[in-house]
């Protein structure tokens, strides 16, 4: 699977973050350490099993959607697929190496359709993204009606909205592509007429065969996920849940750096407009627009050198965690010891 990893991605995540450490922790870098090394422990670790619940309740999404093709599948495998999918997430622009790689692995190592594993996998994204959309909205209500930014910039507002609108769209579109045969041929036959003009044209007549079969039952398979609403419910919460987790992330780390004058919806709300900021950064892990996002959003509650403390044990634990635990078990579980799922 070397050929999922761009090493040019890992490069400039290393340099992204060299810069905004630097750029954050500018002349406040010793009252930064000292908050850092007193950090509250037990608080600390509630915002680590916050990140925990996130990956484990993503994984039972999907879980359950790839269950609905294959009922022997098992969660503990498919735990393991989250886990490595958070490193393909992280080195990629806009998180979009996570999929590719779940479909490629699913496809390796179990014994479902290629179109199955797809339509999982696509249905399990338009779930989520609706419900990220759902708390967006949420969000926004809220900001307005109890004005929970006061001091925020109007143009950080605007890349939110940019960001809702973005996320609004990739929702409308992975609908339309699942439902719509006829546009799916539409857009197949703009690449086969790419294909036949290139250098692999020798070879299009197999790849419209494989691709028009596979994508025929890929219609298919979708439409028997949409059918069940009792599992569209079920993985509908269980994205709430889970995003609830990862937005309340923020608030344990406040208290663990001790910093009580915010409430837990506050810290939600805050944390869903930075996910919506994020959804505009085309850098790998959204560097740089994250911890900006962070600092500006909640520089409502907290400022100074607390504050770049808070986003730092912040941004390490919903993006650095992941992305380490993530190289791990994938170099452990799949790179060196490939297993069925």
């Amino acid at each position: 699977m070397k050929e999922h990893i761009n090493k040019k991605n890992i490069i400039l995540l290393i340099l992204v973050t060299v810069i905004v450490l630097y750029i954050t922790t500018g002349g406040e870098l010793q009252s930064i350490m000292h908050i850092l090394s007193h950090v509250n422990v037990f608080w600390l670790s509630i915002a680590l099993s916050m990140i925990v619940l996130y990956w484990f309740f993503s994984a039972c999404t999907l879980y359950i959607m790839l269950r609905a093709y294959n009922d022997q599948i098992r969660l503990r495998e498919v735990f393991k697929l989250t886990l490595s999918t958070q490193f393909f997430n992280g080195i990629t622009p806009f998180a979009s190496g996570g999929q590719p790689f779940q479909i490629y692995v699913l496809n390796k190592h179990s014994n479902m359709k290629l179109s199955s594993i797809t339509s999982a996998s696509l249905h399990n994204f338009i779930v989520y993204q609706t419900v990220l959309v759902s708390l967006g909205t949420a969000a926004i209500l809220a900001k307005y009606f109890f004005s929970i930014f006061p001091e925020n910039p109007a143009s950080m507002t605007f890349v939110a909205g940019i960001g809702f609108g973005l996320n609004l769209f990739v929702i409308a579109a992975m609908i339309i592509i699942a439902v719509s045969p006829k546009l799916t041929s539409t857009i197949l036959a703009f690449i086969y007429q790419l294909i036949g003009i290139s250098p692999l044209k020798k070879r299009l007549p197999s790849i419209k065969a494989k691709t028009d079969h596979t994508v025929e039952h890929f219609h298919k398979d979708i439409l028997v996920l949409m059918s069940d609403k009792d599992m569209y419910f079920k993985v509908l919460s269980l994205n709430v849940v889970k995003m609830v987790c990862y937005y309340a992330v923020a608030y344990f780390i406040c208290l663990a750096a001790g910093f009580n004058a915010i409430n837990v919806w506050q810290a939600i709300i805050a944390s869903a407009y930075i996910m919506m900021v994020t959804s505009v950064v085309p850098l790998p892990g959204a560097s740089g627009g994250a911890e900006m996002g962070f600092l500006i959003f909640f520089g409502s509650f907290v400022i100074g050198a607390q504050a770049t403390a808070i986003m730092l044990l912040w941004r390490f634990i919903t993006y650095y965690v992941g992305l380490f635990v993530g190289m791990l078990t994938y170099f452990i579980g799949y790179h060196k010891r490939p297993a069925d799922i």
